[in-house]
């Protein structure tokens, strides 16, 4: 009754679960007076869909274009301009079963969040084709095309592609280095090269002040002169020209987070500037924030939380590195790769181009990524590796928890330490809390190099793992209370010199000096603040430096020259405050001091540098986001003084003064022609514009060299401004007040406004361009958070309904029944002496360094050398029954030194040496446990008995010889002995025995108290272990999880599967193994005179040559154990618990028992139990982790588990943890090779099994094997 009564309300509750989720849920979008939406639903998947939704209704021909460049089709639309980007996006895009092998690895919220957020661009896709008179974006009908809905796959491209940039460095770096190599030779070439590209210069102001780092200091970086980084034969002009930006790098961010102490409110004050992008507002399954975002990524990248608000700026940490390949030089697709030639990836891709002929092109992937860069004349190419590179989804992940962040743990744990993407994460919290986090895969490069140059690519340099949350920099609340970032160097520890160039004069001076003096601040203050930065120019020409910085050697010049127009001139570029105004508005800068000092920044380096490297003093910059250049003149000036004199005499002999008197003239030559018959004072440079349509462009209006020549559409229609003065700011600026009673954002766009739809018509809408002026003046608009003051600031409100997809509906939760050890039938279980409750499930989400699925041995072998290595870690075990549920409470108590490819294929497969070393190992091994078992005080019984096997027929003698002389060709005949006939018969009292091969190690143990009493040693140093917790799936990227029936546990370092045959229930492992019954019985303890007749006074492991495989045991209490693999393999890697139980292989045991000693016959048997094993296609386990995932496994040791997993789980906590004694094992790899696919599996497999049995019964009568002998060894053996 009760089960019927269960049945029936589990039914009803699916079909109301069934109901829930195909009613439709109300999505409703509310636009304010400047058309930001503020999109609320119940779950976070339709609030995504509404995000897509308004987001294609404003901005849906940018998403448009942005899906072209990110699918490397942007040409189709542009033309030849698009034609390099086109190329280099087509070599770095993953392919369409990568994005979902990416986007399946997601927790399934996130999943669908990212389906929803394709549904509602799709929905306002099919709402402008239902009416594209009226609905259809101008720029379609201009490029041609018709919209069309997005896949999921070409929505995850889009989202995986940032940053778009990837820009690289380091081929530059090494054709400056090469140039003056062949000016100089390499001892002042390499002086040079670290005066003009410094690894770490001290002067480098840091977003981290000195003693507020919260991680643990790393060395400083240091040169290192690497012949193999030199390349003499390379041409590495051509490469670094393949390598240039194919658009000048802008768009980077910076924020300025003043603490409470300095607020007139006491509350934190938060101010940014960076690219442009929509706004939106969501709220509702978790979310209540607002911010800007990415053109089509729905999610908010920074700005109000519930409870806080978060900024982020792009870091200069080296994410990356420039491999150079050595190529094969008879085949340009293959690579030196540790030891051996590798084949690339490659393919030919076809381009279509606008008003242009189609073309094809070529693109290629190495292991360490895409190759960028080709040299095949002198054997090389270039491919780079990102730390990004199998996280990139994770970005997304993160802004979306980043933004539902309800405390600064939670913002940490789910979203900072999720990014894949460098960044800088800056926080401020309505406690008054402020810190910074650095962000993003950063790795932890090879020794023996230098990070500036092209690494070689060979394997003897490769990254070593990444830096874990708590080893990057992070601060908490500094004592200086304010912060300042802006793409900065993190701290003093961090790398220059490849995308960082910092330098005293980077151009955070402004913001940090205006943050340092600042005390009682407001919003107003902070917005005078940033119009301020603005006008330093700092965004535009990052060359741009306060002159006070040289003050003291201009003043000195002033002193020292005759000439008037020299102290003049120095007395106006003193007086220049370094901001670019016009107060009077007569369209020139207010101070001449601003010609003759800009001027100057130029003319002084090419004067003090060109003729010690020509212009290379500049054009090491040209086209990188960061340049050096004033910082460089600041350190030759200062000389003695600065923190990293230069190594070289640039002034070759000349003063610093004098110098400075022949600079100051150069740039009166150069300015006075530009304002003939002026006087200095009259010397005013014209402002500069910023252009929508750069067409206008005239000579008294300069357009910033630095600024890329725009055609805004709106502004080509005259629609909005076609040109502003230029205030030198960037694009969107939000500013925040972070208080409870103060929910909202101020802010701007430059793009124009919100909606920037123009109709087929070409006629715009109000929110077009109606922000533009703005922010040209630095105007703010108020986004507000309040619902009350949503809806009275409401300019319209529209309603979706939405419906998640049908694989979404209805999802019945996946509940684990705990099977009852008693159910299982295992001695070792039920003599365990344990309390064998199962400790509590997972109480829901957590976050640890290291999670774990299995409680069997390897998972607890994996966590125990992981402490071993690392003590500090905090480490969670997840299991979906309780410990020793699978094979380690149920296997033979062997601690066999035999690994699970006999001796003789070991040494064919690996050679003699890797060989030898691997069985020495595994019996290391056996000892090992044995130690450990007794310092943790684990009574198992452990017995170094060592192994017997028998031969019971002449057929199985030459086995046995063979086994002997495998191991004697590995010199290790003193660790085994053959015994003839009555000397095994002696050892052993069994029917039919021809003889034995004793092996000296190995012995017997309790594995039911081994795997209890380690679950038990681990708890007490920290572990924590939740039992009957089963894991739905696993997830990878910068914060791995494991997604359980009880939570989502999350982990900083690592997500670590230990469940051999059980690995087969996830997709990605269900090929790589077989799960193979083992069968068991156990007798009641044998009286002394039933000992008399059987013998085995010895007790060792025992076993014969039989193919279907069997294993005897003698147990501490007088039992024999005897096991034998020859169950059944069901078909598709069914692993039924009923059918273990009902395995009628049981009797075939009973009666190899009295087979072998008559004189047990009716012998009472007291337990039989069966369990999976794991096998993998080539007997050979598998130990990999995956640095980028931050996944790792172990399994397949084919019955073999008691060592060999604690081999292999010290092999993977090495790997984990950098300890890594047994990395070039082969069993350490990515992965095993697949079985065949079913039912070739299942037809394959019961073959082999049954042609073993019919070996076996042919050989114990005496008869011939059968015909197909031959072919079923060649099958089933390894």
């Amino acid at each position: 009754m009760r089960r019927s009564t269960a049945a029936l309300l589990h039914g009803s509750a699916a079909l109301l679960l069934a109901a829930q989720a195909n009613a439709a849920e109300k999505v409703s979008i509310t636009r304010d007076d400047f058309g930001v939406p503020h999109v609320e639903a119940e779950t976070s998947d339709a609030v995504m869909f509404g995000a897509g939704y308004a987001i294609a209704h404003d901005r849906l021909a940018a998403m448009e274009l942005a899906r072209h460049n990110t699918q490397g089709r942007r040409a189709e639309l542009v033309g030849k301009s698009a034609i390099k980007s086109d190329k280099m996006m087509r070599g770095r895009r993953l392919s369409d079963a990568v994005l979902m092998q990416r986007y399946e690895a997601l927790a399934p919220e996130h999943q669908k969040m990212i389906q929803a957020m394709v549904d509602g661009i799709n929905k306002r896709i099919d709402e402008v084709n239902a009416d594209p008179a009226r609905l259809t974006p101008l720029e379609f009908i201009r490029w041609g095309i018709k919209p069309t809905r997005w896949s999921l796959t070409e929505y995850l491209a889009l989202i995986t592609a940032a940053p778009l940039g990837r820009d690289t460095y380091e081929i530059r770096n090494l054709e400056f280095l090469k140039a003056m190599t062949a000016r100089y030779g390499q001892d002042k070439a390499w002086t040079i090269f670290n005066d003009v590209v410094p690894i770490s210069d001290p002067d480098s102001p840091t977003t981290i002040p000195a003693g507020d780092d919260l991680a643990p200091a790393r060395p400083i970086p240091a040169p290192v002169l690497a012949s193999a980084q030199l390349a003499p034969y390379r041409n590495v002009s051509s490469a670094a020209a393949q390598t240039k930006p194919t658009e000048p790098v802008k768009g980077a961010s910076r924020c300025m987070v003043i603490g409470p102490e300095k607020s007139a409110s006491g509350k934190v004050l938060m101010l940014e500037a960076t690219a442009d992008g929509p706004e939106i507002h969501l709220k509702g399954g978790g979310f209540d924030n607002t911010g800007f975002g990415s053109t089509g990524w729905g999610v908010p990248t920074m700005g109000r939380g519930a409870q806080h608000g978060w900024l982020l700026v792009s870091g200069s940490s080296e994410a990356g590195t420039t491999f150079a390949e050595k190529l094969n030089p008879r085949n340009r697709y293959e690579y030196w790769y540790k030891g051996a030639w590798k084949k690339m990836e490659h393919r030919t891709e076809a381009f279509k181009v606008k008003d242009g002929a189609p073309f094809t092109h070529e693109v290629a992937w190495t292991i360490h990524g895409p190759v960028i860069a080709w040299d095949v004349e002198n054997d090389t190419a270039y491919s780079q590796q990102m730390g990004v590179h199998g996280r990139e989804l994770d970005t997304w992940v993160a802004f979306a928890e980043m933004g539902r962040a309800k405390s600064l743990a939670e913002f940490r744990e789910k979203g900072v330490d999720r990014l894949g993407w460098n960044l800088g994460a800056c926080y401020g919290g309505e406690d008054g809390t402020i810190a910074y986090f650095e962000a993003g895969a950063l790795p932890k490069k090879a020794a023996g190099v230098d990070p500036r140059l092209p690494t070689p690519g060979t394997g003897e340099y490769e990254w070593t793992g990444f830096l874990t949350p708590a080893e990057k920099p992070h601060m908490i609340n500094p004592k200086q209370g304010y912060f300042m970032s802006w793409n900065s160097k993190a701290t003093g520890w961090s790398q220059e010199g490849d995308n960082a160039r910092i330098g005293a004069t980077f151009r955070t001076w402004l913001g940090d000096r205006l943050a340092k003096a600042g005390q009682s601040l407001t919003l107003l203050d902070m917005r005078e603040f940033n119009g301020k930065i603005f006008n330093a120019l700092g965004a535009v020409d990052r060359n741009q430096a306060a002159p006070d910085f040289f003050a003291p050697y201009i003043r000195a010049a002033i002193a020292a020259s005759g000439d008037p127009e020299v102290k003049r001139a120095g007395e106006l570029m003193l007086s220049f405050n370094g901001l670019y105004q016009d107060r009077n508005g007569d369209q020139r800068y207010d101070n001449p001091g601003l010609t003759l000092y800009r001027t100057w920044l130029q003319t002084a380096p090419k004067t003090l540098f060109g003729d010690d490297m020509g212009d290379w003093w500049k054009t090491i910059d040209t086209d990188r986001y960061l340049t050096y250049q004033s910082s460089l003149l600041l350190r030759a000036f200062q000389g003695d003084k600065a923190g990293a004199p230069l190594g070289v005499d640039y002034f070759n002999g000349q003063g610093r003064t004098a110098m400075m008197i022949d600079t100051i003239k150069a740039t009166i030559a150069e300015v006075k022609p530009r304002f003939p018959g002026k006087d200095m004072s009259e010397w005013k440079q014209p402002i500069y514009w910023k252009y929508f349509d750069a067409s206008l462009e005239t000579p008294d209006r300069p357009q910033m060299a630095e600024d890329y020549p725009e055609h805004r559409l709106s502004a080509v229609l005259r629609l909005g401004p076609t040109m502003a003065p230029h205030n030198g700011g960037e694009s969107w600026v939000g500013l925040m007040e972070i208080g409870a009673d103060r929910r909202a954002l101020y802010s701007v766009i430059d793009a124009g406004g919100q909606n920037l739809f123009i109709g087929p018509d070409g006629k715009g809408n109000p929110h077009l361009a109606d922000q533009t002026m703005m922010h040209e003046t630095n105007e703010l608009k108020k986004i507000e958070l309040s619902p009350d003051r949503i809806r009275e600031t409401a300019a319209s409100t529209m309603t979706l309904e939405y419906r998640p997809p049908a694989r979404w509906r209805a999802a019945e939760p996946r509940l684990t029944a705990v099977v009852s050890p008693a159910d299982i039938g295992s001695y070792w279980l039920a003599s365990c002496d344990d309390d064998l409750t199962p400790r509590p499930a997972l109480p829901g989400d957590a976050t640890v360094d290291i999670a774990i699925m299995g409680g069997g041995f390897t998972g607890l072998w994996t966590a125990w050398y992981l402490l071993q290595n690392d003590p500090d870690l905090s480490i969670a075990i997840v299991e979906r029954q309780f410990c020793g549920f699978g094979a380690s409470g149920r296997n033979g108590g062997w601690c066999s030194p035999r690994f699970p490819i006999n001796p003789a294929a070991l040494t064919r497969r690996f050679g003699a040496a890797t060989a030898r070393a691997m069985l020495l190992a595994q019996q290391a091994m056996v000892g090992e446990v044995g130690r450990i078992c007794e310092e943790e005080g684990i009574d198992a019984h452990f017995n170094p008995v060592g192994v017997l096997t028998l031969a019971r027929s002449a057929e199985q003698l030459p086995s046995l010889r063979q086994s002997f002389e495998a191991y004697a060709r590995l010199g290790m005949e003193d660790g085994c002995e053959l015994l003839d006939a009555d000397a095994a018969q002696a050892a052993v009292h069994a029917t039919e025995v021809k003889g034995a091969l004793r092996l000296r190690a190995g012995g017997t143990i309790h594995p039911g108290r081994l795997v209890r009493g380690l679950a038990r040693a681990l708890e007490r140093r920290g572990v924590r272990i939740h039992e009957g917790t089963e894991v739905l799936q696993t997830t990878a990227g910068m914060q791995p999880a494991l997604v359980t029936s009880g939570g989502t546990l999350r982990a900083r370092r690592a997500v670590l599967l230990a469940g051999e045959a059980y690995m087969t229930a996830q997709p990605a492992y269900r090929r790589r193994l077989i799960p193979m019954a083992s069968t068991i019985m156990l007798t009641a303890p044998l009286s002394a005179e039933q000992w008399e007749t059987v013998g085995w006074a010895g007790g060792e492991c025992l076993s014969s040559y039989v193919h279907t495989t069997n294993y005897l045991t003698r147990t501490a209490d007088g039992r024999i154990l005897f096991g034998s693999r020859g169950a059944p393999y069901r078909y598709g890697s069914d692993m039924s618990e009923t059918a273990l139980s009902e395995n009628a292989n049981f009797g075939w045991i009973r009666d190899r028992l009295t087979e072998w000693w008559p004189s047990l016959d009716g012998v009472e048997f007291t337990h039989q139990w069966a369990g999976y094993l794991g096998i993998p296609r080539d007997w050979l386990p598998t130990v990999h982790f995956d640095a980028v995932r931050r996944i790792g496994y172990s399994y397949g040791y084919t019955g073999h588990g008691v060592i060999t997993s604690a081999i292999c789980a010290r092999a993977l906590a090495g790997l984990v943890t950098g300890a890594v004694p047994d990395a070039h094992a082969p069993y350490v790899r990515e992965q095993a090779p697949n079985w065949e696919i079913e039912p070739l599996r299942w037809a394959g497999i019961r073959y082999v099994q049954n042609a073993f049995l019919r070996i076996d019964v042919a050989e114990a009568a005496g008869r011939s094997p059968p015909p197909d002998a031959g072919l079923a060894k060649y099958l089933g053996e390894p």
